[in-house]
């Protein structure tokens, strides 16, 4: 399924028209709004289309599912002008814990701190390493 036919079927779904299962519906419905490659790829590959309105885009969930780390590196790596903001970010919230951590008088809550700094800061020098 490309792009242009996943935008199409989503179109349709924004509607409200009908239930997308309703496959020969979902066509009509295309027809009259001139969403030929739609109407075409379901007809062809139903059981793709079905798979996509059970399951959702398999491209949005495997963006969804990155941490935070890995939509920053992809970022960074891809010298996006929000490289610098990023790493600012980062030695920001890196900071706040660091001040959270000194007043922390539960010993549980600081070691939970302490693991998060440690991730922080190995995933800062990651970040600072690709500038």
């Amino acid at each position: 399924m490309n792009d242009k036919v996943r935008e199409q079927i989503l179109k349709v779904r924004d509607t409200g028209k009908t239930n997308m299962f309703d496959t020969a519906m979902v066509q009509r419905i295309g027809l009259s709004m001139h969403l030929y490659d739609m109407v075409i790829f379901i007809e062809e590959n139903k059981s793709e289309y079905v798979n996509f309105i059970l399951y959702g885009d398999e491209k949005a969930r495997k963006e969804k599912a990155k941490t935070r780390f890995e939509k920053d590196y992809a970022k960074v790596m891809e010298w996006d002008e929000d490289a610098e903001d990023i790493i600012k970010r980062r030695k920001e919230e890196i900071n706040q814990l660091q001040r959270e951590g000194r007043q922390c008088r539960n010993g549980f809550r600081m070691k939970c701190i302490r693991q998060e700094l440690d991730r922080l800061e190995h995933e800062l020098g990651i970040l600072v390493d690709l500038l």
